[in-house]
């Protein structure tokens, strides 16, 4: 189970969007902050299993204080405010060989 520190910014209408500086791209918006937070850790662990090697998540801590020598990245903190997000755990995907409709494969024994 990972968790990113996500930056969550709210709408006049109350809505709030959340992105990940660590992770770009990934992003989620939700009614109100609990579901902007559950659809979060949802697209969190949606785009974390699309990825061979995910980066070392940064702590809030570690992102501020990278925010004094990045100007983009300091940008993006303004009018936001930071959560950390865990990201959901989701069940393993099946092989290949195991889901329905296909072939297993014979092993080949040298």
């Amino acid at each position: 189970m990972r968790s990113y520190v996500g930056l969550f910014r709210s709408d006049r209408s109350g809505s709030w969007t959340v992105s990940f500086p660590d992770l770009p791209g990934c992003t989620a918006e939700g009614a109100d902050f609990r579901s902007a937070l559950d659809h979060a850790a949802e697209q969190l662990a949606s785009h974390l299993a699309g990825m061979d090697r995910p980066p070392r998540p940064r702590s809030a801590m570690e992102l501020t204080l990278d925010a004094a020598g990045d100007p983009a990245l300091a940008r993006s903190f303004v009018n936001a405010v930071m959560h950390t997000v865990v990201a959901l755990d989701r069940p393993e995907v099946p092989p290949p060989a195991m889901r329905r409709g296909s072939t297993p494969v014979p092993a080949m024994h040298a």
